[in-house]
């Protein structure tokens, strides 16, 4: 994408806080650090019980951007991003994990390419993975275009039937708020598939855009990686 693009849409920060303490801190610096600067950082804490909460209101001291709400009792993963969700007043929306990282130059690549390509309905890019159980690391291509582009919903039907990658990966993706199905963020009864629930419906209506690159980092703790 040519760096002359100035993109001025803003991007709002949507993150889920549950017994983290060991990741949040990192979580935080990689959003508020990045080249792109995000207009808010909401963090729903969902009742946790370690000091990541601590850790929390230590990072809103160094960046003002930052907002807590805290959910009085456990919710749950799709509440606490829903509760955030109705919060946030960007143009584009980051659902961010406090155990991942947003790598450099993901919320201005992701800036620049949504604004030139209005009608999509999200971005989404490769991924670095980490498995947490055995330390093995690899980068995760979909490979549905060579360069960052558009995929209009019919190209992107294809190019998901066509790779071993058949969604786009949240923890990269960032959403056009206006374009969210109306209410319907994060649905409880979908449980665990509720995130590729969501960016499946916006991308197969809209389309989306796709930047190959790893700009998420993202953290595997069970024995292996699904992929």
């Amino acid at each position: 994408m040519p760096s002359e693009t100035k993109p001025s849409i803003s991007i709002s920060v949507v993150m889920s806080n549950y017994n983290d303490s060991s990741y949040i801190g990192g979580a935080i610096e990689a959003v508020c650090t990045q080249s792109y600067q995000p207009m808010e950082v909401i963090i729903v804490d969902d009742g946790s019980t370690d000091n990541s909460v601590e850790i929390i209101k230590e990072k809103m001291a160094k960046y003002p951007v930052i907002r807590l709400v805290q959910n009085e009792v456990n919710r749950g993963t799709n509440y606490t991003a829903n509760r955030g969700l109705n919060l946030a007043t960007g143009e584009l929306i980051y659902f961010a994990s406090s155990n991942d990282e947003a790598l450099q130059g993901l919320f201005e690549k992701t800036a620049q390419i949504m604004t030139k390509y209005p009608q999509a309905g999200l971005c989404c890019t490769d991924m670095h993975f980490v498995n947490m159980i055995d330390g093995s690391q690899y980068r995760n291509p979909p490979g549905w275009l060579s360069q960052a582009g558009y995929l209009s919903p019919t190209a992107y039907a294809e190019a998901t039937r066509r790779s071993n990658v058949s969604h786009p990966l949240t923890q990269s993706t960032i959403v056009r708020r206006e374009l969210l199905p109306k209410s319907l963020g994060y649905m409880s009864q979908l449980e665990w598939y509720a995130d590729w629930f969501l960016i499946q419906i916006i991308a197969l209506r809209y389309g989306c855009c796709y930047i190959p690159e790893p700009l998420a980092l993202f953290r595997w703790f069970n024995s292996r990686l699904f992929f």
